[in-house]
């Protein structure tokens, strides 16, 4: 980005490797402005992630610099045209984990695990945005062959205080320690367990190669065509067992295993070929307990993920990715250490002035994988058990959780063309909280104080999920609210 045009109410980034004459701009106003984050690009801290208060985000790499100046002047404006910011006095990875509250509020179990890895995540520079540096998730559960499952079954979970590479046969594990004691005199690098990496952009368009844009994604990876059959995600059991059992396969989850049934059916019906075995690969093969059901898979994941067993044990998958088993000795005894350019701390590309290496470089470190920064430097405190005293507490009333954003200045135009209200939007005015107030009936607060009331018809699962809609959703009725001081000070507004 060359620079920045601030208007009044607006701020706009001007895209410069066009020629004058096609000259691209895009605005947002400033009022939208919800979060920004810092963000690190082949391991410079020259990026940053703005949030929007409708859930979408906007992510700006300037590699000749000007980033502090921007985030100072963000700060500056926070209070008149910046009104919706969330600040924390500080643009600082750390010192927006602390003054946040993040951490104690998950303990509380006032944030549930999804949303707490997401914000850890997006904290230690992981970004939706940022394929090299995608969100990583966990292996949780340890069987995807058996008819059923247990929850209340502690041997069904994977162990969360080991590496992916620590799991598996005592073979495999003496394979990797092997190698960080055998070092290559001929090539002296700094000693690691694993020369292959838990999150890299291969391994997500392989997870996500049946939704777009990630499909193209895959074929332009592969110089214009798919990989092997044999290579690609087709099966639950067989990728769990890979990442198990395999030397060169220690891959992690994304987010989508927990939140989004799309990427496992082949809605588009690509055509991936036919496996050595003679399996023709299309849908991913879902485990058999959840039916071969890809809603349902999904659900029994995030329901497991929100279990009691992972919420005590998850303290401990963070200390290997986020926290202070991250990296250094500590990551040496937990048999976590990985290639050492895979650390930013190891690599310094301003320093680097031959063109032929200083590309070498960066290529390493967009392909192979990048640990996550490190976020906490001594052990991750364990989540409270829900069952504590002090959780038995009268449930809060519906709206206790929802943040007002003050209106715009400009008001969005309506299209007159548009007849019936979607989902998500009202006659262009945004939904900005959802929350569950039964069974079948979810409330949205929309941006302009409105509530609307959505019902929910589960579908019966079946099979064939090209057929199968997995629950239709539309607007029940909708009202408007007004809340008084009193009321607006008990909802913590």
């Amino acid at each position: 980005m060359e620079g920045l045009d601030q208007q009044e109410s607006h701020i706009a980034f001007m895209k410069h490797s066009l020629p004058s004459h096609r000259e691209l701009s895009k605005e947002w106003p400033l009022g939208w402005i919800r979060e920004i984050q810092r963000r690190r690009y082949i391991y410079k801290k020259t990026a940053l992630e703005i949030f929007l208060i409708d859930g979408s985000t906007l992510f700006f790499n300037f590699p000749e610099g000007g980033i502090e100046d921007l985030l100072f002047m963000f700060a500056k404006m926070r209070k008149l045209e910046c009104y919706n910011l969330l600040y924390y006095g500080s643009f600082e990875t750390k010192k927006i984990l602390e003054k946040s509250g993040l951490t104690k509020r998950w303990m509380n179990h006032d944030i549930s695990n999804f949303e707490y890895l997401i914000q850890l995540n997006a904290l230690a520079s992981r970004s939706y945005k940022d394929l090299t540096q995608y969100p990583v998730f966990p292996w949780i559960l340890n069987d995807y062959s058996s008819t059923n499952i247990d929850f209340n079954d502690g041997s069904s979970f994977r162990d969360l205080s080991k590496t992916m590479g620590a799991m598996g046969g005592q073979e495999r594990i003496q394979t990797f320690l092997d190698r960080f004691q055998n070092v290559d005199p001929f090539n002296p690098v700094s000693q690691f367990h694993f020369g292959s990496h838990y999150s890299s952009p291969a391994i997500i368009l392989q997870f996500l190669i049946r939704l777009s844009p990630y499909t193209l994604g895959a074929i332009q990876l592969q110089s214009g065509k798919f990989d092997l059959p044999d290579r690609l995600f087709h099966s639950l059991e067989e990728s769990f067992k890979g990442a198990t059992e395999e030397i060169s396969d220690v891959r992690e989850l994304v987010p989508e295993f927990f939140c989004l049934p799309d990427f496992l059916a082949n809605k588009e019906k690509l055509d991936f070929g036919v496996t050595q075995s003679g399996y023709r690969v299309h849908h991913v093969t879902t485990p058999k307990w959840c039916g071969q059901s890809p809603y349902r898979f999904v659900t029994m994941m995030r329901t497991a993920l929100e279990s009691e067993f992972v919420s005590r044990a998850l303290h401990n998958w963070i200390d290997l990715i986020f926290g202070y088993k991250n990296s250094g000795k500590e990551a040496e005894k937990a048999l976590n250490m990985f290639y050492y350019m895979t650390y930013e701390e190891n690599i310094n590309l301003d320093t680097v002035t031959d063109p032929v290496t200083k590309t070498s470089y960066e290529a390493q470190i967009v392909h192979f994988g990048q640990t996550p920064l490190q976020l906490f430097n001594k052990p991750h405190p364990q989540r409270y058990p829900l069952a504590a005293p002090h959780f038995l507490r009268p449930l809060s009333e519906t709206l206790v959780n929802f943040r007002v954003y003050k209106s715009f200045e400009k008001k969005l135009e309506r299209n007159p063309e548009s007849t019936f209200p979607t989902v998500l939007t009202n006659n262009g005015i945004s939904l900005i909280k959802l929350k569950g107030i039964g069974d079948t009936q979810v409330v949205g607060l929309r941006e302009n104080g409105k509530l609307s009331y959505f019902k929910y018809w589960v579908s019966p699962v079946s099979v064939d999920i090209n057929n199968t809609t997995a629950f239709k959703f539309g607007i029940e009725k909708e009202k408007a609210v007004r809340f008084n001081k009193r009321k607006c000070k008990r909802l913590g507004f």
